[in-house]
């Protein structure tokens, strides 16, 4: 959890102006997301499901 953190603000502190460099460290973040996500979905099951579908219904009602 600590490095998916650090590679977030490392992806937003880097300036817009160097766009290769920016879009690498966004696509390490969302690697690392995904791969810390993936055995969730793979291992939780119904109740996983469940709860995505719960949260996308309140944040689709604000």
């Amino acid at each position: 959890l600590a490095v998916i953190v650090g590679s977030g603000m490392i992806a937003q502190a880097i300036d817009y102006d160097n766009t290769l460099l920016k879009h690498a460290a966004w696509m390490t973040h969302a690697g690392l997301f995904g791969a810390m996500l993936a055995p969730l979905c793979f291992l939780g099951g119904p109740v996983l499901l469940r709860t995505a579908w719960y949260t996308a219904g309140i944040v689709a009602g604000c």
